[in-house]
């Protein structure tokens, strides 16, 4: 295509933009933290179309048959619109779909799909055409860019497009439409995803140190054998009077003399 037809498509593809009553200057929205997320439909530029269905932490949502802008000069169509989110996984898939650039030919599909699971991302595409060209899609690798000739100097369609988010996260689009160096972008059926919080490893506890074993209980002392009792001062007598100690030299002691009544007899 020259330089002077593609210049004078870009303008129809503008005016047609205009023309259908969407305005000239994005609408500014404030940048909500990353999560995982999804949705189905999402532009930017003088088209501007707020995120259709959005799902975002958890939830799914859907849309059935819709067209932007409403009226005969729909840019875009689509039969269903589905987006759903929950811990770790996040998918969005577009059904039916028609791009319709003013003097520009058809993009079409059966089905767009992104999804997203614990950060790895992957997009499925089914009979994904430009007017009349197939594009065929073997082993799509991500942020795969083409430009069928019929786009030449009007738009470029990256495949699978991904993005590592600085929050650890994943972004995958399944189809990313930039029209006329981004004076127009198209996002078809994005997810948003990162680890899920089942997924995280915990920490092992220490294990619990052996207690102890129990120490043996020390033996009682013998008994004092006195097998009779204490008397009454506590003293073991075993029923007898305690004998005269012998002395310090080892002799016996000396008896003492008891006095006795001895019967005398003459």
């Amino acid at each position: 295509m020259s330089k002077k037809k593609t210049t004078a498509v870009g303008a129809t593809v503008l005016s047609a933009l205009v023309a259908g009553g969407v305005a000239f200057t994005p609408v500014a929205t404030a940048q909500e933290p990353v999560q995982d997320s999804a949705f189905a439909l999402g532009a930017e530029g003088l088209l501007n179309v707020s995120k259709i269905p959005h799902v975002q932490g958890e939830g799914k949502d859907h849309l059935v048959y819709t067209e932007l802008p409403p009226g005969d000069q729909a840019i875009l169509s689509a039969g269903v619109f589905n987006a759903a989110a929950d811990d770790g996984f996040a998918s969005a898939s577009t059904a039916d779909v028609g791009v319709n650039l003013p003097a520009a030919p058809l993009i079409n599909a059966s089905l767009i799909k992104a999804e997203c699971v614990d950060g790895e991302a992957r997009t499925s595409l089914v009979d994904l055409q430009v007017g009349t060209e197939k594009i065929a899609i073997d082993q799509l690798k991500p942020n795969t860019e083409i430009i069928p000739d019929p786009l030449q100097g009007i738009a470029r369609l990256t495949l699978n497009k991904q993005v590592e988010n600085e929050d650890g996260s994943t972004t995958v689009t399944a189809i990313a439409v930039d029209l006329l160096n981004s004076t127009q972008t198209l996002d078809i059926s994005q997810a948003t995803c990162a680890m899920s919080d089942e997924g995280d490893d915990e920490e092992p506890t220490d294990p619990t140190e052996p207690t102890d074993p129990t120490e043996p209980t020390e033996p009682t002392d013998p008994g004092d054998g006195n097998n009779g009792g204490d008397d009454d001062n506590g003293d073991d007598d075993n029923g007898a009077d305690d004998g005269d100690e012998a002395g310090d030299d080892g002799k016996a002691p000396k008896p003492t003399p008891q006095p006795g009544n001895l019967e005398v007899t003459g």
